[in-house]
């Protein structure tokens, strides 16, 4: 049995965390605004398959480590086997699950179906499982010197991580009905069938059905990077309430509720 104490361990769970954040950071990244080449990268397929095998690494040392209780640690097998399987386990296998490259390669070639496109977010969404992982890393921390300096520092970037992953909801939302338009006049109000062509006119000629299907056919127009710093501007300006400016808002019904529902998070 591991010892809570060791410094192998914990050096190992440091690269645990370091996993964990490339992984929920660059999962809705690369779903929403990469373009298919760069998905479909070897490299990247390949990162992707090793970070699934560090997980499951994880998951095998965490039966055989021990942890405190009451003050004293816990070192039977037995018991520390028997914890973590009816506590973290269900959660971490999940996880751990190979499932994500196989769909992003899907999601991308048949882009113009939009329920192929919302089925990509749940492997997604799985991952983010492992959020868990981290948080139990992080709490350990916390019991350290320096804890407090480390909680302040976890609440940002946990406001961060969030804003990022509204950033990339926001922008999916705002790219299904770019290329699926639920009506052919589009808001009844602005006329406009999204916030990109609100916010960027220049979009209106692409957002027809059978014109782009990845966000990568109108990089002539808009680059990714500029995509992805408006919608993480708004998603901050969402949770923090404090309002849009020269921003992009929501333009759609569909826009308008997922709006109300990350204010209500936020």
């Amino acid at each position: 049995v591991i010892r809570p104490q060791s410094r192998p361990k914990a050096l190992f769970d440091a690269f645990v965390v370091v996993c964990v954040l490339y992984s929920i950071i660059s999962m809705p990244l690369l779903l929403a605004f990469m373009p298919l080449s760069l998905v479909n990268a070897t490299g990247l397929v390949v990162l992707s398959a090793l970070m699934d095998v560090v997980f499951a690494f994880d998951i095998l040392l965490q039966f055989f480590h021990g942890y405190v209780e009451d003050g004293f640690p816990v070192l039977s097998l037995r018991k520390v086997a028997w914890t973590y399987a009816t506590s973290w386990f269900p959660l971490d296998f999940v996880a751990a699950l190979p499932i994500a490259h196989p769909v992003w390669r899907a999601t991308y070639v048949v882009h113009a179906d939009l329920g192929a496109s919302a089925v990509a977010w749940i492997p997604a969404i799985l991952k983010l499982a492992r959020v868990g992982r981290l948080a139990r890393v992080m709490s350990h921390w916390h019991s350290l010197s320096g804890g407090n300096l480390l909680r302040v520092f976890g609440v940002i970037c946990s406001w961060m991580l969030v804003s990022h992953w509204f950033a990339c909801l926001w922008f999916f939302i705002g790219w299904s009905e770019c290329v699926h338009p639920p009506t052919a006049a589009g808001d009844s109000i602005t006329g406009e069938s999204t916030w990109l062509t609100a916010y960027w006119p220049a979009l209106r000629s692409e957002c027809a059905p059978g014109s782009a299907n990845k966000p990568e056919d109108v990089a002539h127009l808009v680059t990714p990077g500029t995509l992805y710093i408006r919608s993480l501007y708004w998603a901050l300006a969402t949770m923090s309430s404090m309002g849009y400016g020269a921003g992009p808002v929501a333009v759609t019904d569909a826009e308008f509720a997922y709006s109300i529902f990350c204010q209500v998070v936020g």
